[in-house]
């Protein structure tokens, strides 16, 4: 405990005791589901990062750097976890090394988020001039960041108007940073570049830590410490969208949609761009049967993320639900070009061409679903009602032999439909669904009268 004791954030002393207990109940736990998650999948990146943010946390700094390495062989152009590393390194190994990490990965990806972890880093060696353009030069920036900014700048030169004014208006609207910058007597020029350094110097990632804590106590259902951790977490990041999202999904999983629908929003204002956040108001909406707000929500959650397929399918099917199935197509073919094998997708896109009578269209893309990638009874209903609509009706029974519970029941009707079309003259078509009998249903009786058959027949 004497290393968490050293890495627990200034701000975060005065309640050292009742955070530590907190963290020595469930941070083993959480240590445990990572590894035990890691056993089960090795190759996600996301569960490295997420131990390697445990292991900073108590600063365990060279197993950091390791889970961080794993996680950047999985996927290198992952973002979180470049910036993770370079925290990890500013302790480990000082500005110099962490500096020239964040500036190469800076270069090559483009990603604010670096640029951001950059310039905090820049301001650990007394860059602040640097560390203030850094800042400056990141489009639409966030909060997070413009506070940062002003920092840097009012650090660099004191006396600069722009920076004052900026610092005044978040002051006053701000009250999360308000309270912050208070606690580090920070609401004035001339700023300490100590305090600022030292607030910059903390990885705000680590939050996730004290995130991840909560929800292990939630699930436990210790309400009390998950509060108080997500409390912890918000104080070390005051905006952050995953603190705000995960109590929300708290209050969700226990059916208090207002009050997680509060957080949510919190989210959203924090991080305009936070999927999740949108879809799960969408889904608060339609449990309350309020479809028009519900579509709202999923609108803006592909404006979010427009290039996120599974964001667009969950948009095409309530519109689907709201009967607008012209509304869903376009959606559901850019999330078919996204990700071509996206079988749920591909099974909506036939719902909507059924139901807007394009029986020939549906039919043709049903060809394309893989069995075994989604639930097929529904298809084989759809499919044989397209083909009943066609003047098929002989293959719609054929579809329908697959609604049967088992393989002798399916195999059964298909050997009578096929002695059907024999009497009916119909010699190929039951040639044909004999076949597929003795093929599809090999160990079957109807199977072993087939074969039996054919044989006469050959």
């Amino acid at each position: 405990m004497e290393k968490m004791e050293q890495n627990l954030p200034l701000h975060l002393m005065n309640r050292k005791n009742e955070i530590q207990k907190a963290e020595k109940e469930y941070l083993p736990i959480l240590v445990e589901e990572l590894e035990r998650d890691l056993q089960e999948h090795p190759n996600y990146a996301d569960i490295h990062n997420r131990l390697g943010l445990v292991r900073h946390f108590v600063g365990d700094f060279g197993a950091a750097r390791a889970a961080f390495l794993r996680a950047l062989t999985i996927n290198k152009n992952y973002v979180d976890c470049i910036c993770n590393m370079a925290y990890t390194i500013l302790e480990a190994e000082g500005p110099a090394s962490a500096i020239s990490w964040s500036g190469t990965h800076m270069n090559r990806l483009s990603n604010w988020r670096i640029t951001h972890t950059h310039a905090r880093i820049l301001a650990q060696a007394g860059l602040w001039r640097e560390a203030a353009d850094a800042l400056d030069s990141i489009p639409s920036p966030r909060l997070a960041v413009k506070v940062d900014a002003v920092l840097c700048r009012l650090v660099a030169d004191p006396a600069d108007t722009r920076a004052l004014a900026t610092l005044e208006k978040i002051l006053g609207e701000s009250k999360t940073y308000r309270q912050l910058l208070k606690r580090y007597k920070l609401t004035s020029p001339p700023l300490d570049s100590k305090n600022v350094a030292r607030i910059l110097r903390y990885n705000p990632n680590i939050h996730l830590v004290y995130v991840d804590m909560a929800k292990v106590a939630a699930n436990r259902n210790d309400m009390d410490a998950a509060r108080l951790l997500f409390s912890a977490a918000t104080r070390i990041c005051p905006n952050s969208p995953f603190a705000e999202h995960a109590l929300g999904n708290i209050f969700m999983s226990r059916g208090q949609r207002s009050r997680a629908k509060k957080h949510f929003l919190r989210a959203i204002e924090f991080d305009p761009f936070f999927v999740n956040a949108h879809l799960n108001l969408a889904y608060i909406c339609v449990s309350q049967g309020k479809d028009e707000e519900a579509l709202k929500w999923f609108q803006e959650a592909v404006k979010a993320a427009p290039s996120f397929p599974d964001v667009r399918y969950q948009l095409a099917n309530h519109l689907i639900q709201m009967g607008r199935y012209d509304e869903a197509i376009p959606h559901l073919k850019k999330a078919l070009s996204l990700n071509p094998n996206y079988a749920f997708a591909r099974f909506a896109l036939a719902t909507a061409l059924f139901h807007l009578g394009r029986y020939a269209e549906c039919l043709r893309i049903y060809k394309d679903i893989k069995p075994g990638s989604i639930d097929m009874v529904e298809i084989h209903a759809q499919k044989a009602a397209c083909l009943l609509l066609l003047g098929d009706p002989v293959s719609a029974i054929t579809e329908c032999a697959y609604l049967l519970p088992g393989d002798e029941e399916r195999a059964t009707l298909l050997f009578y439909l096929a002695q059907t079309l024999k009497k009916m003259g119909d010699n190929r078509r039951a040639t044909k669904l004999l076949r597929l009998v003795s093929s599809r249903f090999p160990h079957t009786r109807a199977a072993f009268k087939s074969k039996r058959i054919l044989r006469k027949k050959d």
